[in-house]
């Protein structure tokens, strides 16, 4: 018996498509739930009748909607991105020759400070270009996506900080990590605007587990190690930029 299967949430008075929108046709044999007992976050089934059309108009409405955009995070956006186990870091140079950056960035390194500041655990790398990009014109996107569940990208767009050991604010901020080895800046974002999109394409893959190669490979470097590792490779972006550690370290 065919059903479909939308994923919405119960919001007070509104029936609304869970991250914004998605809706699919599955061959199942599972109740009729009815909207009223609906529970926030399910995934509840209509017979395809009169129960699914009733709300057709709703989704048609929604499924139009392919990008919306916020002032701040929502309690709704909060719960997603803590969901994640991946997440993506865009800037840019300021000269029309310069390089855009784009990098991944894993491990339980992100935090909200606030409806409109994240900040996250920068680890070492073989590069340092965000750090850079960051002081040269403040620029910076974040982008998470979903790869389980319904489809959902979320960006936020905001105005980036670079924070190193030492720096007035690294004690409370380091704080709120837990510790990894090669760690070597923190970067917070005052965040001005919120952006979500339908995510359609992204495939699903399921989440294994964390790599320890990066953290075993900062605990053989031991801390002067680290220090000559950043020396070599983090004092200068591919575009000639100096970097913030780059110019605390070569002091």
């Amino acid at each position: 018996m065919v059903y479909l299967s939308f994923f919405i949430e119960y919001n007070v008075h509104n029936l609304l498509m869970y991250a914004g929108k998605q809706f699919e046709v599955r061959c199942v044999n599972i109740r009729v739930a009815k909207v009223g007992e609906m529970p926030a976050y399910d995934t509840v089934f209509y017979r395809y009748g009169q129960a699914a059309l009733s709300v057709m108009p709703i989704l048609k409405r929604r499924a139009i909607e392919m990008g919306k955009q916020f002032s701040s995070m929502l309690p709704e956006h909060v719960a997603f991105i803590g969901k994640q186990h991946l997440f993506f870091v865009g800037t840019a140079a300021s000269s029309p020759d310069g390089h855009v950056n784009l990098s991944p960035k894993g491990y339980d390194t992100f935090r909200i400070l606030s409806e409109n500041q994240v900040a996250y655990l920068d680890l070492t790398g073989s590069g340092n270009e965000t750090s850079a990009h960051i002081e040269e014109n403040g620029r910076i996107t974040v982008m998470f996506c979903a790869f389980e569940g319904p489809p959902n990208i979320l960006r936020l767009y905001g105005t980036g900080t670079v924070v190193l050991p030492g720096d007035e604010q690294w004690e409370e901020l380091y704080s709120r990590f837990e510790p990894i080895a090669g760690a070597r800046q923190i970067i917070v974002v005052d965040v001005h605007k919120v952006q979500t999109s339908c995510g359609y394409a992204v495939p699903f893959m399921t989440y294994e587990k964390e790599r320890d190669t990066l953290q075993r490979w900062a605990e053989h470097k031991g801390e002067e190690g680290l220090v000559s590792y950043w020396q070599e490779k983090n004092m200068h972006t591919i575009d000639g930029l100096p970097t913030p550690l780059g110019r605390k370290i070569g002091k």
